[in-house]
């Protein structure tokens, strides 16, 4: 991280350049500062994220997540707006959201049926199209997913933080190279074998954010982080029945969702979203309208963007 004399100057210097006005500190990481900041140009709030001078492995992250941002163009990713690296400074500036990630959303309130369904077909969305320009996320979870209103009162998800993103055409040397976050890794990632890890890896790490919506719990007990490598690595995920009132249906949906073969799982998240919505008995109330469909641009109140600064660690 850098120091904060550093992080004096990098403001400084953005204000000197006539780009952004720093408002305040959103969150901060051991990479990193994220910022609320105001683009003078046209007085737009951002979120601004800022890497260490000092730190290549910052610099890396941040360009890293700006070359995936720049390649997307979907209503449920977070928007690029620039980065600029230099000798003296490094930033990715991004829409600013407002609202919570899906972690701080599950604590707050109850989720009904009806608005993870929505959720999850939005991320699925989200993903596929991520999955279609040669992408992989490497790291799907609820903390990497904002939820924020629309002009019209619903709630959708964003997907945020492809720090960790990576062209799943271009990891051909088998490295141990572990990154991601353990209670939603497949069982591939975990391994730390960084070529194996492709599309089928998000498409598994969103349905344990799915199994985690559905069931209130996640595929694997909390613990340590070995013992959850180990588990993802060994043991079966928990089935549906086991964590709640779901019949066989819903067990043998999730099982191949959440399935150790990479090619035994779904072919897309749309398609895994769908037959687990299908599985499921149906909701009392009819849930929102379906996710828009990529191009189709939904209208957002101003967006809060959380902690997302995240680095990845070499496996032992």
């Amino acid at each position: 991280m850098a120091t904060t004399s550093t992080n004096e100057t990098l403001l400084h210097d953005l204000v000197v350049a006539g780009r952004y006005r720093i408002e305040r500190v959103i969150a901060e990481g051991t990479t990193g500062h994220l910022f609320r900041a105001r683009r003078l140009s046209d007085d737009r709030v951002i979120a601004l994220k800022c890497g260490s001078i000092e730190s290549e492995m910052s610099r890396t992250s941040l360009r890293v997540e700006a070359q995936a941002l720049a390649a997307l163009d979907h209503p449920n990713i977070v928007r690029f707006l620039e980065h600029r690296e230099g000798r003296d400074l490094c930033f990715l500036a991004m829409e600013h959201l407002d609202g919570v990630d899906l972690a701080a959303r599950m604590r707050q309130a109850p989720v009904t049926r009806a608005q993870a369904m929505l959720w999850l077909h939005e991320l699925a969305s989200a993903l596929d199209h991520v999955h279609a320009a040669g992408l992989v996320h490497r790291d799907i979870k609820p903390a990497n997913v904002m939820i924020v209103r629309a002009s019209d009162g619903v709630e959708h998800a964003v997907l945020i933080d492809f720090g960790l993103a990576s062209p799943r055409t271009t990891r051909k040397q088998r490295t141990r190279f572990l990154c991601g976050t353990p209670a939603y890794m497949a069982p591939e990632q975990a391994l730390g074998n960084d070529a194996d890890v492709s599309a089928a890896t998000d498409r598994y790490a969103l349905a344990a954010v799915a199994l985690e919506l559905v069931t209130g719990h996640r595929p694997y007990p909390n613990g340590s982080i070995p013992e959850l490598l180990r588990r993802v690595m060994q043991e079966s995920p928990r089935a549906p029945s086991e964590l709640g009132d779901f019949d066989a249906r819903v067990d043998e949906v999730f099982a191949k969702a959440l399935a150790r073969e990479p090619r035994a799982r779904f072919a897309s998240c749309e398609a895994s979203i769908a037959a687990i919505e299908a599985s499921l008995p149906r909701p009392r109330r009819a849930r929102p309208s379906r996710a828009p469909k990529p191009g189709k641009t939904i209208s957002l109140t101003a967006r809060r963007l959380p902690k997302t600064i995240t680095a990845p660690a070499k496996a032992a």
